[in-house]
């Protein structure tokens, strides 16, 4: 899970896994979470959720940040990890300075090369299980 107060209001800003629930933007997945932060913060239980929102994590096999240039010329910058909050505007804007030209916008994350996932095709069934593994280890620490 991520939290963090919301700047200048009297707000948390919660976020986590809804594990594979087919389709992610359902009421069955905002409220897994909602439930999953009831764990965390029980005294929020008679308070409201007001918004939710969902979207995809950039995951590289690497756990790495990749940035780079097609060969039709397209910059990127993906693979954020779960980190994309903190990274995006950073290299958005290093990103920027590389297509003027500037030498500033070099960073070390450039042109990596991506490794291969091995056993690619096995993970979308092997993921879930290793989740509910991890979420029953947690569940059971004393």
């Amino acid at each position: 899970y991520y939290f963090r107060a919301a700047p200048g209001e009297r707000r948390i800003i919660w976020g986590g896994r809804v594990g594979r629930i087919a389709n992610n933007t359902s009421p069955r997945a905002f409220r897994h979470l909602a439930r999953d932060m009831l764990r965390v913060f029980p005294d929020l239980a008679d308070v409201p959720v007001t918004h939710a929102w969902d979207g995809m994590i950039g995951y590289t096999y690497d756990e790495v940040p990749h940035l780079g240039r097609t060969s039709a010329g397209l910059h990127y910058a993906l693979g954020y990890c779960g980190t994309g909050v903190s990274r995006a505007t950073y290299f958005g804007h290093k990103i920027a300075l590389q297509i003027i030209g500037a030498s500033e916008g070099r960073t070390a994350f450039d042109e990596l090369v991506f490794p291969a996932v091995p056993f690619h095709p096995i993970a979308k069934h092997a993921v879930p299980v290793v989740e509910t593994w991890y979420r029953f280890r947690d569940a059971t620490k004393i």
